[in-house]
């Protein structure tokens, strides 16, 4: 009884320490517990971090891989380019010598046909056709020509107008003289189509004046040789004209505009072969006018 009631405050002890050991180990179970709750969290955080990264990786690595092949579509699309518009370069050129190479041979033909028409043109007027050589003539005389072809032309086309000049302005000369007024005006307006220069022009017009003058129609025949005064005063013989409508005003007895055209003639042309005789018409016209 008395060893009971000595142990029993040890016992109590013992059994307090016991508890609390118990205490201690729910305690540390406890937060071995929580302990191990912690580091699942971690690891399921780390977990999820790994896992965003590894998705991350591979999402940047897809985007690399999409900006590669988009920078090596431009690129080659840009070659694409630069090759296409190489080849467009090279067939513009192609075009452009294949151009020239058929001008050059549309040239050299040309150039032929004119030599075969040059000869053709000599033969006839070698046979005494002029009028046919200098139509030939006329008709390629725009064309592309040599130097050497273009001196041949004009020599030739120059030569052989002339003289067609020349042969139908006597014709109509002499149709004049005989009144065959109808002949006259064909053989006139035949010379028209073959003068070469002004000084052609002012004999024709005189020519032409008389045509008229022998129709009947003075007025027309003043017309024609007042506007050649005006049009043709550079030409060398341009005196002939202010003669030639002198004595018109003559023949018509309007000795005033007759003296008025001499002085004109005397002075424009005071060097003229016909200047002297100006001047003496001029005296002998006042003459009369004062007897």
């Amino acid at each position: 009884m008395a060893d009971n009631q000595n142990k029993s405050p040890e016992f109590e002890n013992l059994k307090k320490e016991i508890q609390d050991i118990r205490n201690l180990i729910n305690k540390t179970d406890n937060l071995v517990m929580n302990l191990s709750a912690d580091i699942k969290n971690v690891y399921k955080r780390q977990e999820v971090f790994y896992k965003r990264s590894y998705i991350n990786g591979i999402v940047v690595y897809i985007l690399f891989i999409i900006v590669i092949i988009f920078l090596s579509y431009k690129a080659f699309d840009v070659k694409i380019k630069v090759v296409t518009d190489e080849r467009n370069r090279m067939k513009d050129e192609l075009d452009q010598y294949s151009q020239e190479v058929r001008n050059l041979k549309e040239q050299i033909q040309g150039r032929d046909n004119i030599e075969k028409t040059i000869l053709q043109s000599l033969s006839l007027v070698d046979e005494g056709k002029k009028e046919e050589a200098a139509d030939m003539i006329m008709k390629i005389a725009s064309k592309d020509m040599t130097a050497f072809q273009k001196r041949v032309i004009n020599d030739n086309i120059n030569s052989i107008k002339r003289e067609l000049f020349l042969k139908y302005t006597g014709k109509a000369l002499d149709n004049i003289n005989n009144k065959k007024l109808d002949f006259a005006e064909e053989n006139i307006k035949k010379a028209y189509g073959f003068i070469n220069t002004d000084e052609e022009y002012i004999k024709i017009i005189s020519v032409e004046s008389d045509f008229y003058i022998k129709k009947g129609d003075s007025a027309k025949a003043e017309e024609i040789l007042q506007s050649a005064t005006k049009k043709y005063q550079q030409a060398q013989n341009a005196a002939e004209l202010y003669n030639k409508l002198a004595l018109f005003y003559e023949m018509y007895g309007r000795r005033k505009d007759a003296i008025n055209t001499y002085n004109e003639l005397l002075k424009l042309y005071p060097n003229s072969p016909l200047a002297k005789n100006a001047l003496r018409r001029i005296r002998a016209l006042t003459k009369e006018k004062t007897e």
